[in-house]
């Protein structure tokens, strides 16, 4: 079933950054050919979480092992397709840490980044409500430089950092002052905020500087 390969990823990213063996090259390729054919978020997600995990640890060394099997251009069009639907705070963080490794990748004259296309479907002005029956078959793309989407991405990805940030920062201070009123009314007793360990939020200039990318796993 689709649903088995959904924990894959995981264990293959481990294999692969750890494992010295000559059949990793079969390993990734198997993944590219199972992302072909999956459609269900989750083990896209969790397929696409090893080739960012590889951005973080070797951009290089990725970018040749995609162009050597011709899924550069599929490979980074689905990434960015399904982008802004990752879920998981760790999740969220290695895929944007491996988009901000292939954008420096590309600034630093990276030829295949920097020729690299993305086909962005064209939104079609609104003029009423339209059956996805009628709508089918006319959809139009454009095709817009791979880099500039990207950046576009995480522009997204940073103002939901900082959205999540403020709703955070708002949770706390009403917790502060729900422990405050039970404070005053227990005659001095002071309960113990449990936040569940340290924040899972982590802003983009963080990840564009690349910092603590050795803890992801």
């Amino acid at each position: 079933p689709e649903f088995s390969a959904s924990f894959a990823g995981r264990l293959v990213t481990l294999i692969v950054l750890n494992a010295k063996s000559s059949n990793i090259q079969n390993i990734l390729q198997a993944v590219l050919v199972k992302l072909n054919t999956v459609k269900t978020l989750t083990v896209q997600q969790s397929l696409l979480l090893v080739f960012a995990r590889l951005a973080v640890a070797d951009t290089p060394g990725l970018l040749t092992f995609l162009n050597s099997t011709n899924a550069t251009q599929p490979l980074l069009q689905l990434w960015l397709e399904k982008q802004c639907d990752v879920f998981g705070a760790y999740e969220r963080r290695v895929t944007v840490a491996g988009l901000c490794k292939l954008i420096e990748l590309g600034c630093n004259g990276d030829e295949t980044m920097r020729a690299l296309q993305y086909s962005k479907k064209i939104e079609p002005a609104s003029s009423g409500r339209q059956t996805r029956s009628k709508t089918k078959g006319k959809e139009e793309f454009v095709l817009v430089p791979w880099l500039s989407h990207a950046m576009m991405i995480l522009t997204t990805e940073w103002a939901g950092q900082k959205e999540r940030d403020a709703q955070n920062d708002e949770d706390y201070e009403d917790e502060d002052d729900e422990d405050y009123d039970e404070e005053n009314y227990d005659g001095g007793k002071v309960e113990e905020l449990n936040l569940g360990g340290e924040s899972v939020g982590i802003l983009l200039s963080d990840l564009l500087n690349c910092r603590d990318l050795e803890d992801l796993e």
